[in-house]
């Protein structure tokens, strides 16, 4: 006979599972943190490549490597319009500043999947030597000279110039700032570039008043008249009277040697036109020979 099999869904079944009576809402995913950070400051902000020198970094504070911003400039055309949009405000290598870090003593480079120095950063602050620069710190650099330092140093040391070189300090530009720091820092790199164009637009002016002034003050020259004409004109009447003082020149060389005896035909044919007529006096405006033409030039 036909045993009859245990199957369930008798209307005894009990269902325990939580997930299957409720429907739980999904949580959010997280992320580490600590990779957050690496990302900021242990790659380039444009290639997304790992950070190694020279680095650069911009008004906004972001970091980059210089190879890549020149690779970027050199291929802006096929870029996409993400990118074109996250470096709208770098025109060229004048708009970033190479920074001088002051790397952790015997840090060591990840090795394969093992990490030598887990945690610890390449690089920390030159006055507080205790703070690194891995992201639980913030840093800021000067954009003057680029040297990169902790703001905790800058505020415990507040002076008008660099801690590290002495030199102009007026402004400092934290790194990897915030959205709305960020924001603040645009509004105020917008305003020194406009007051740099405007200062170099003044200085041109000034420029070229001061050449129009120094024409103005030029002495003129003894040979010069009140115009262009008159110039023109004194210019015409001093080679007039050149060319007849070298005419009346040649010609009393010419009497001089035709009327000498022990001058010889040859030399005498010099000042002659032609064979036919030796003794033919030379008159303005007809110079016969090749001498006399080439005596007349040098006048």
């Amino acid at each position: 006979q036909h045993q009859p099999t245990n199957m369930g869904g008798d209307g005894g079944t009990q269902c325990v599972r939580r997930d299957v009576i409720v429907k739980l809402a999904k949580r959010p995913p997280t992320i580490d943190p600590r990779l957050t950070l690496d990302v900021k400051w242990k790659y380039c902000k444009l290639t997304n490549n790992k950070l190694r020198e020279p680095i650069v970094a911009c008004e906004l504070g972001r970091l980059y490597n210089r190879e890549s911003i020149l690779e970027f400039k050199l291929s802006k055309d096929i870029q996409v319009e993400e990118r074109l949009k996250l470096m709208s405000h770098v025109r060229g290598l004048k708009d970033v500043r190479e920074l001088k870090l002051d790397k952790t003593p015997g840090w060591k480079d990840e090795i394969g999947e093992d990490f030598a120095d887990r945690g610890r950063a390449q690089w920390r602050c030159p006055v507080l030597n205790d703070v690194e620069m891995n992201g639980h710190s913030k840093f800021v650099f000067n954009w003057k000279c680029g040297h990169v330092m902790s703001e905790r140093a800058v505020k415990e040391a507040p002076a008008a110039r660099c801690l590290i070189c002495d030199g102009p300090a007026d402004i400092m530009i934290p790194l990897n700032p915030d959205m709305a720091l960020e924001a603040e820092l645009r509004v105020k790199m917008q305003e020194r570039r406009r007051a740099a164009k405007l200062a170099k637009a003044t200085s041109k002016k000034e420029g070229d008043k001061s050449n129009k002034t120094a024409s103005k003050k030029r002495k003129p020259l003894p040979s010069d008249g009140p115009t262009g004409k008159v110039r023109k004109t004194q210019t015409i009447n001093a080679t007039a009277s050149g060319s007849a003082a070298a005419l009346s020149c040649i010609k009393e060389i010419k009497d001089k040697v035709v009327d000498d005896p022990n001058a010889s035909k040859v030399l005498k044919s010099l000042f002659t036109s032609s064979k036919k007529n030796p003794n033919k006096n030379l008159s303005n405006g007809s110079i016969g020979s090749y001498t006399a033409r080439t005596t007349y030039s040098f006048f």
